[in-house]
């Protein structure tokens, strides 16, 4: 029962004491700056995989964008096909009111 008795407090510490506090407090904040390198190189190793997924994603826009460059140039071409048969509609509306002007002015 004497290894539950509580330690009495010091009152005064003397230089060999502070000297093996200074030791405990050394080897305790080792180990603590230790665990902290560990834990440091997991968390880089998660921001090197989070990296190689971004230029996976990177690689997959740039496929996307490629894609759309060639929506775009087909929508291009649909765009020139309608203004060819704006202008053509527009032509024969003209030439179908020039034709019943004419036809009732000389009918």
């Amino acid at each position: 029962m004497k290894s539950l008795e509580m330690e009495r407090p010091m009152d005064s510490w003397n230089d060999e004491r502070l000297d093996e506090l200074s030791r405990r407090m050394d080897a305790g904040f080792k180990e603590l700056r230790e665990e902290m390198r560990e834990g440091f190189a997991k968390v880089d190793k998660r921001f090197e995989q989070v990296d190689r997924r971004f230029e996976q994603v990177d690689k997959r826009f740039e496929q996307v964008d490629k894609r759309f460059e060639q929506v775009d140039k087909r929508f291009e071409q649909v765009d020139k096909r309608f203004e060819r048969l704006y202008y053509a509609m527009i032509t024969a509306s003209f030439g179908l009111v020039a034709s019943v002007v004419l036809a009732v002015a000389f009918g």
